[in-house]
């Protein structure tokens, strides 16, 4: 249950429907999250995986729209010591016509094996 936090920018007043912070025993286990919001007509799961191949920072997976699905992401080479986060949240629209945003973070050391993950979930009315 999340108390009822609002951001509020020049453009848009969100509000926080989900966050979480964890600490991992392995760096890569993969993480799934259910996500769900009667008020915002979201109910999905979202998977996280930790690669150790391509491109510093790059993701990869299917973001599929609508607002009821799962969503599949891979973090490739995601290590920081202090943290790591998209540049840009992701975007769904969802079956109700509002909109949700997905921001994460990481921070990981390549030395040791324990990953700290922070993902946050705001949802409001499109601009």
């Amino acid at each position: 249950m999340v108390e009822l936090i609002t951001a509020m920018g020049r453009n848009a007043t969100r509000e926080l429907i989900y966050n979480q912070h964890i600490m991992l025993v392995n760096k890569y286990d993969s993480i799934l999250f259910h996500i769900s919001s009667a008020i915002y007509g979201v109910d999905f799961d979202i998977t996280f995986h930790f690669k150790d191949d391509g491109k510093k920072y790059a993701t990869s997976g299917e973001i599929p729209d609508g607002g009821n699905t799962n969503i599949s992401i891979v973090l490739h080479n995601w290590y920081h010591p202090m943290r790591i986060e998209n540049d840009q949240p992701i975007e769904l629209n969802t079956k109700n016509g509002k909109k949700v945003w997905i921001k994460f973070g990481t921070n990981a050391d390549e030395k040791f094996n324990s990953r700290a993950f922070y993902i946050s979930v705001w949802g409001g009315e499109p601009i």
